[in-house]
C-alpha cells in the first residue's frame, strides 16, 4: 500500500454498499473515467516481507523500485489481457471487422460507450490493438494482423459506401471520366470530384487529363491489392468483390 497510494489522513471513514454489483468491470457509474490499479508484483511483496524496514524508507527512495515493479508486471499482464470476456469479445470483433472507427464499433457492438472506450484504451496500451488515424477518426486493427499499409488504407476507404462505389466503378471501367462516374452512381459531379480527390490524396487513384476531361484509374499498387483480395474473396472487401465479380 505504501508503494501504490498517496499518504493521507482522515478523521473517520464511511463505507457504503457498492452500486457496481453485477456490472462489467470498468463501467463508469456517473460518466467518470475508470482507471485500473495494477496490484503489487509478487516479487516486490516478498521483498517487503523479507526486508520490512523498506516500508519505513522515504517515498522518494522507493519510487524507482515502484517503477521497476510496474514494468515487470506489465509484461505479465499483457499475456492475460484477454481473460476478460468482454475485452476478448471486442478484440475478436475487431479481428473479424478490421478498420472500423470508434463510432462504428459502438453502433455495431451495442456496448456502452464508457465500457467500449475503456477496453479499447486498455488493449491499445497493452499493444493488442493498432490505431490508424484517418480524416479525424481513429480506425482499429488487431496488432497481429498481417495487412500492409496499402491494405489498411483500402479497407478503411471501403467503409464508406460512396468511396466503395467509386473504387468499384473505376476498377470495372479504367480511365473512367467524372461524368461517367456521376451518371453511373447517381451522384453530382461535385461529390464525385471531392471523393476522387480524397482517393487521389491517399494514393488509391490517379488522374490524367485528356483534352477537356479528366480520367481516373487505380494506381498499380492498389490495383494489385484489390485484385489479391478479390481473388481470395477476403472479408474486408467482400462487397467490392461481389460487385466486381
Amino acid at each position: 500500500m505504501v508503494l501504490l497510494v498517496s499518504v493521507g489522513s482522515a478523521a473517520e471513514y464511511t463505507i457504503l454498499p457498492s452500486n457496481n454489483v453485477e456490472r462489467e468491470p470498468g463501467t463508469p457509474m456517473a460518466g467518470e473515467t475508470v482507471q485500473e490499479i495494477d496490484p503489487i508484483p509478487l516479487w516486490l511483496f516478498l521483498l517487503l516481507c523479507t526486508f520490512p524496514q523498506l516500508t519505513a524508507a522515504p517515498m522518494e527512495t522507493l519510487l524507482p523500485l515502484k517503477a521497476v515493479g510496474y514494468l515487470g508486471y506489465k509484461r505479465i499482464y499483457r499475456k492475460n489481457a484477454l481473460e476478460s470476456p468482454r475485452r476478448f469479445e471486442i478484440f475478436n470483433f475487431i479481428r473479424i471487422n478490421p478498420g472500423l472507427h470508434f463510432r462504428e464499433l459502438l453502433r455495431k457492438t451495442s456496448i456502452a460507450r464508457g465500457t467500449l472506450n475503456y477496453h479499447i484504451r486498455r488493449m491499445e496500451s497493452d499493444g493488442l490493438l493498432k490505431a490508424v488515424p484517418e480524416k479525424g477518426r481513429i480506425h482499429y486493427f488487431t496488432a497481429d494482423s498481417q495487412y500492409s499499409t496499402e491494405e489498411e488504407t483500402l479497407i478503411i476507404a471501403m467503409e464508406s459506401d460512396s468511396l466503395r462505389k467509386i473504387v468499384t466503378q473505376i476498377y470495372l471501367n479504367q480511365s473512367a471520366r467524372t461524368e461517367e462516374l456521376a451518371e453511373g452512381l447517381g451522384l453530382s459531379k461535385a461529390t464525385i470530384y471531392t471523393h476522387v480527390k480524397h482517393l487521389e490524396n491517399l494514393g488509391v487513384v490517379r488522374s490524367e487529363r485528356m483534352g477537356r476531361s479528366v480520367r481516373y484509374s487505380l494506381t498499380d499498387d492498389y490495383s494489385r491489392v484489390l485484385m489479391k483480395h478479390i481473388n481470395n474473396n477476403t472479408e474486408p472487401v467482400r462487397v467490392l468483390a461481389k460487385n466486381a465479380g
